[in-house]
């Protein structure tokens, strides 16, 4: 019987290998992007890495080259929607 339990270990090892094979790797990768566009890209201010936490629809669209929101391209509350 312990040949089983064994049998089972291996099986659940393996399972979790594969888990954090595929996962790592696309987890690690979404970060780095939201990392790189908030320090490192060449737009990257304060004022962008807020409004990623505190804005409910983040478009990136909406900051110029400096970093600076541009109220511009916002689309406007008053406008109506396409039908």
């Amino acid at each position: 019987m312990s040949f089983i339990r064994g049998g089972v270990v291996v099986i659940i090892i393996v399972v979790v290998t594969i888990q954090i094979y595929w996962f790592g790797p696309l987890i690690g990768g979404v970060l780095a992007g939201i990392i790189y566009d908030l320090l490192f890209a060449a737009n990257a201010t304060c004022e962008k890495a807020k409004s990623l936490f505190t804005d409910g629809d983040y478009d990136d669209s909406n900051f110029d080259e400096q970093g600076r929101r541009d109220r511009a391209r916002e689309p406007s509350e008053d406008a109506e929607e396409p039908v």
